[in-house]
């Protein structure tokens, strides 16, 4: 029911990037061009306990992170700073999800993705050290609107650049070519220990720590973005359960 619904704002977020990239070289320009038009649309579309922004967070040791394209934070929590660009500086504790964008993936883009990746979960890691639980710590993304090569690249590059046990992340394609209007989730998916050889054998060219590499193709990829972004938001603030009282102790830390 929601398709066209989604499919219109696929359309408005793409134009809105396209025209940046018509009207300026400047990268950082594109950069944040691309990075407004997905927080403006879903500004309009979470629930009040969640809220979009842009910008860094900072530890309760004082660390800050590099500039983030799109943090997802648990509204309840409030902000450290507000610049006039829109950017903020968010604590730690409130953020739920880590997104970068990308208005035309490449290789090499991936790559780099994969190294501020690792950086930011340094940081989260003081916050969440260890293993806290799956869906304790933020969810990590590349959101992609488009890809400047073949998807199978992409995948190849996937499968070598990411960790699926130190350091994963999903990668969303909004447009996997310029004939089609579908996209495509890459994902790295955990195999089960009672997982067979025979599987392993047919299929060890895709499996790397025990997760087997996955392409989902998407027929209204914004849609699902959002819905993933959703549900495992709630579960994260589900096992973190923090409640006001802790909320206020984390507000105290960070003073």
């Amino acid at each position: 029911m929601t398709e066209p619904i989604f499919k219109e704002e696929e359309k408005v977020i793409l134009s809105a990037v396209d025209k940046a990239i018509a009207s300026s070289k400047n990268s950082q320009t594109i950069g944040r061009n691309g990075e407004i038009p997905l927080i403006t649309f879903l500004n309009n579309y979470l629930p009040p306990t969640l809220k979009a922004v842009s910008g860094h967070f900072l530890t309760p040791d004082k660390l800050r992170s590099p500039q983030i394209d799109i943090l997802i934070l648990d509204s309840r929590y409030p902000l450290l700073g507000y610049n006039a660009d829109g950017t903020v500086l968010a604590m730690g504790h409130a953020v739920l999800k880590i997104i970068e964008i990308k208005t035309n993936l490449t290789k090499k883009d991936l790559i780099k993705t994969e190294s501020n990746f690792s950086k930011i979960r340094d940081l989260l890691s003081t916050i969440w050290p260890g293993e806290m639980g799956i869906w304790s710590s933020p969810e990590f993304i590349l959101v992609a609107y488009r890809i400047s090569t073949k998807l199978t690249t992409i995948e190849d590059a996937y499968f070598s650049t990411c960790l699926p046990l130190t350091n994963h992340f999903d990668i969303s394609i909004i447009r996997n070519d310029s004939k089609s209007d579908s996209g495509s989730l890459v994902h790295f998916e955990p195999l089960g220990e009672s997982s067979s050889a025979k599987l392993y054998k047919e299929y060890e060219s895709i499996i790397k720590d025990n997760h087997i590499l996955t392409c989902i193709q998407e027929r209204t990829p914004l849609a699902d973005f959002y819905y993933n972004l959703i549900q495992n938001s709630y579960y994260r603030l589900d096992e973190r359960g923090y409640s006001l009282g802790d909320i206020g102790a984390h507000f105290m830390d960070y003073l």
